[in-house]
């Protein structure tokens, strides 16, 4: 069985040889004599890691020089040779395939925003950053394999004369089939991930044999980790494939393209989950020196600056919210983010504040002149005092940051009973917007969306969809004149502070059935069984509710969990997962919506 061997070249080894000879020619040196470390023993290794080994090699090498000048490899001077050219020339990296598909890891909230490559990281753009790198090391021949908002790359083709490709079944398949696509494009070439951060240029202009880069097991800068009987590595970054290795693989996916389970796998998979039938060798970086964030915490702990990066407005806007005499603004740390915004606390002076960052695109779903006029509502009655300045049209917030803030805890009556009061004030306090909000109508909408894309819906859906319908007739019915509601009242949007709460996230706030409120706080991750539903009541009542208005709050949670249920598939449909909350809304709908039709 094959196995990979490990070359292992440091930049301070290439600079202490540089006043003898070149890196070129250590390369030929390294070609000529075999230079590497030995196989590694047992079958099962795919790693070895022999530094010593290949430095005592590289040692020995040099002290026979002589014996590369009667090759004809170097000239009595030490220079290449003429016959040295010619055989490193065979050795030339032909190009570069970076993959820029859309499915590369992403950070959210801005994930589905904008491609991770496009993302300014220590005042370079990401993609830039390695396209110079590789034209750098001398690889000009780039290709960017595009896909999903591939029309945020097409400025590179001009600044940078690399190619543009388009993967168009990126959204069936991972990017195995973009290397498939590629074919002739890969042999004794680089294949690596847009949006990536190498510290040093990992590239070269002449590779001898495939390669791939490993990091010590460690490290936590993503990638997977083989093992083997020297140790374990993390393999991460680019890889570099000869001809022949390049051949083996586009035959394995050929092979493997119509079997199960292969439309998700990464190209990667084929490679690595075969190691032992490719001639593969390892060069070892150190920790931190290859990147591939897949947090937004990593992000900021690699680029305290990054958030600013963002947008140059921001500074403008806190500065706008506490005055230009605030003190110095630093200390940027994300302290939540969810599918549209993203939250982060600041210190302005030596104090701490938190600033909300409306996500790209969410005007066209959020209504920010509804969500600015409901939160100062609340701000004046006393129901969100960290609440500081916004701005109505684009979004932005800054408020105070609460710094002995609980989570919010169902199964706790305190809590209960002071958030659900807290809302009954908001629905008692005869205040409004021109704005208005149905969560059965909105459900409707995303599923017309739904069934014009041809998605499958579950088997059991039509029967949810019956419920729903007939459910919203005798809900509407029943209702009386809508109040000013917050619409997406639950666990997370409550913060429990001493003997204070504040409402947050104000961008759903609407006038609206006062039920709708109890269908967020119930649907959303409460757990409640319908017993625990009802008991609840009294806490928003002030008093036992009566027949009518129990059923009337049990209808309102199965429509809204029908509505979020639906929302989750519009979401998974967009290949945009909600995780667990698809099963959440699920179950809330299918428990309280055939149960509170039963009452009518």
């Amino acid at each position: 069985m094959r196995t990979i061997r490990s070359v292992v070249f440091f930049q301070f080894e290439i600079a202490k040889w540089s006043s003898m000879i070149s890196s070129n020619q250590i390369a030929v040196l390294s070609q000529s004599l075999g230079l590497h470390a030995s196989v590694c023993p047992g079958e099962d290794s795919v790693l070895c890691n022999d530094v010593n080994g290949c430095k005592e090699e590289a040692e020995s090498v040099l002290r026979n020089m002589p014996l590369l000048e009667k090759a004809g490899l170097v000239t009595s001077q030490g220079d290449l040779s003429r016959k040295g050219e010619e055989v490193l020339e065979s050795y030339r990296v032909s190009g570069a395939v970076i993959l820029a598909i859309g499915n590369e890891p992403g950070v959210f909230p801005f994930s589905h925003q904008m491609p991770m490559g496009m993302l300014t990281v220590k005042e370079q753009v990401l993609i830039e950053r390695q396209i110079e790198q590789l034209l750098e090391a001398g690889v000009s021949d780039i290709t960017l394999v595009i896909g999903r908002m591939r029309e945020q790359y097409f400025y590179l083709s001009e600044k940078y004369g690399v190619k543009l490709l388009t993967y168009s079944d990126h959204q069936n398949r991972n990017d195995h089939a973009a290397v498939l696509m590629m074919g002739d494009h890969l042999r004794n070439a680089y294949i690596l991930r847009a949006g990536e951060y190498y510290e040093c240029n990992p590239f070269a202009s002449h590779v001898f044999k495939s390669t791939c880069l490993g990091l010590p097991a460690k490290s936590q800068d993503g990638g997977r980790v083989i093992s083997c009987e020297a140790g374990s590595v993390r393999i991460v970054g680019p890889v570099f494939l000869d001809r022949d290795d390049a051949e083996k693989l586009l035959d394995i996916i050929g092979d493997s393209y119509d079997l199960p389970g292969t439309l998700s796998m990464a190209w990667e998979d084929f490679l690595f989950d075969r190691a032992n039938g490719f001639d593969l060798s390892v060069r070892l970086y150190p920790c931190g020196s290859i990147r591939r964030f897949e947090t937004l915490e990593d992000l900021c702990s690699f680029d305290p600056d990054f958030i600013l990066n963002l947008d140059p407005q921001i500074m403008e806007n806190i500065h706008k919210a506490l005055g230009r005499d605030c003190g110095k603004i630093s200390g940027f740390c994300p302290i939540g983010s969810g599918m549209t915004n993203l939250t982060f606390m600041f210190f302005a002076g030596g104090v701490p504040y938190v600033y909300r960052h409306p996500g790209n695109g969410t005007e066209s779903v959020v209504n920010r002149q509804a969500e600015s006029r409901a939160i100062r509502i609340a701000h004046e009655l006393g129901l969100v005092d960290s609440f500081i300045d916004g701005d109505s049209s684009r979004g932005w917030l800054v408020s105070d940051y609460l710094a002995d803030c609980v989570p919010f805890d169902y199964t706790d009556q305190d809590h209960v009973a002071r958030s659900l009061a807290a809302i009954r004030t908001l629905h008692e306090s005869g205040e409004g917007i021109p704005y208005s909000f149905d969560p059965y109508q909105d459900a409707m909408k995303l599923l017309d969306v739904l069934r014009s894309e041809a998605y499958p819906l579950p088997r059991d859906f039509p029967q949810m969809e019956e419920c729903a319908c007939q459910l919203a007739e005798h809900f509407h019915a029943e209702s009386g004149e809508p109040v000013l509601c917050h619409n997406d009242f639950y666990a997370p949007n409550i913060l429990i502070h001493g003997d204070d709460l504040d409402l947050i996230d104000w961008e759903y706030a609407a006038m609206s059935d006062y039920a709708n409120e109890i269908g967020n706080f119930v649907s959303q991750g409460s757990g409640y069984s319908i017993e625990q539903a009802q008991d609840i009541l009294p806490y928003y009542f002030g008093r036992k509710p009566s027949f009518e208005e129990m059923r009337h709050c049990m209808a309102a949670i199965g429509i809204v969990g029908f509505q979020w249920y639906v929302w989750a598939l519009f979401k998974e449909m967009k290949r945009q997962s909600v995780g667990p909350w698809l099963e959440t809304y699920y179950r809330a709908a299918n428990l309280f919506g055939p149960y509170a039709l039963s009452l009518y």
